[in-house]
C-alpha cells in the first residue's frame, strides 16, 4: 500500500532545469574546463563527436548549477556512483539530483530528497503495443490497447517508470513488467517498485511538459505538486 495525503500536496521539493545540448565549440570549450580529469578522460574516449559534444556540455551545466546551489566551484564537485550508476555528491547529503537527456535535449533534477528524472522523444514506433506487452504491466499493456493516441501513451507510461526506477538508483531491465504506472496520465503514485537500498517500495511520479516533441517525468518519494521548468541560459564562464 502506498502512502496517502492527509493534506493539499506539498510545494515542490526541486526544481527542474532544461538546456540544449547543441551548442557551438566555443561553448563546448568553456563547458570542458568545468569537468574532471575522469571526465575529460570519458569525452576524449568517445568516437562519434555528437556524443562527446552532449556529454560535455550535459557534464558541464550540471556542475555549474550544482556548484551555485553548493556555493563551490564547479571544478572541485565530486560524484561517487550507485550500482546502477546513478550519480551523487561526495560529501553532500543536502543535495539530490538526477540527469536525462535524449538527443540534444537534456532535463536534471536538483532536490533535497532522492529524485529520479526521464525524457524521451516522441518518434514513431512500428510496433509499440508489441514492446509494451514485452515490457509493461499487463494493466499498463490494457491502457495503451486502449488510448487514442498510442504513442503518447507509450512514452507517458515509458518515462514514469524510468524516472520511478532512476529514483531507487536501479537501472530499467526485468522489473519493468512488476512496476505499475498511475492509471491518470497527470500523474499519482507508482507501485510494485523492486527492493532497494532507499527502501521505497512507491513513488511519486509527475509527467513534465517540455513540447509535443518531448515526454518526461519527474519521480520523488513523497507527493508533490507538479514544478516548474526551468529552461537555463547558456551560461557557462567557470566560476
Amino acid at each position: 500500500m502506498h502512502p496517502t495525503s492527509t493534506g493539499p500536496p506539498a510545494s515542490p521539493p526541486c526544481r527542474v532545469l532544461t538546456w540544449r545540448l547543441d551548442a557551438d565549440s566555443q561553448r563546448v570549450a568553456q563547458a570542458q574546463q568545468l569537468l574532471s580529469e575522469e571526465e575529460r578522460a570519458r569525452a576524449t574516449a568517445f568516437s562519434r563527436e555528437d556524443v562527446r559534444r552532449r556529454f560535455v556540455l550535459g557534464r558541464g551545466e550540471l556542475r555549474r548549477s550544482l556548484g551555485e546551489l553548493a556555493g563551490a566551484p564547479p571544478q572541485t564537485l565530486a560524484f561517487c556512483y550507485g550500482k546502477a550508476g546513478k550519480p551523487a555528491l561526495v560529501g553532500d547529503g543536502s543535495l539530490h539530483f538526477n540527469l536525462a537527456h535524449t538527443g540534444d535535449l537534456a532535463i536534471c533534477a536538483i532536490a533535497g530528497e532522492p529524485v529520479g528524472v526521464d525524457v524521451e522523444r516522441v518518434r514513431p514506433m512500428k510496433n509499440a503495443l508489441g514492446l509494451a506487452e514485452r515490457w509493461f504491466h499487463p494493466e499498463e499493456v490494457a491502457r495503451l490497447a486502449a488510448a487514442t493516441d498510442p504513442l503518447a501513451a507509450f512514452f507517458g507510461v515509458w518515462t514514469m517508470k524510468e524516472a520511478a526506477l532512476k529514483l531507487v538508483g536501479l537501472g530499467v531491465g526485468e522489473s519493468l513488467p512488476r512496476t505499475l504506472t498511475p492509471a491518470d496520465p497527470r500523474g499519482g503514485w507508482v507501485t510494485g517498485l523492486p527492493a532497494n537500498e532507499l527502501g521505497i517500495e512507491a513513488c511519486w511520479v509527475t509527467p513534465l511538459e517540455i513540447d509535443s516533441a518531448h515526454a518526461a517525468a519527474l519521480a520523488t518519494a513523497i507527493e508533490t505538486s507538479p514544478p516548474t521548468l526551468i529552461p537555463q541560459a547558456p551560461n557557462l564562464t567557470p566560476c
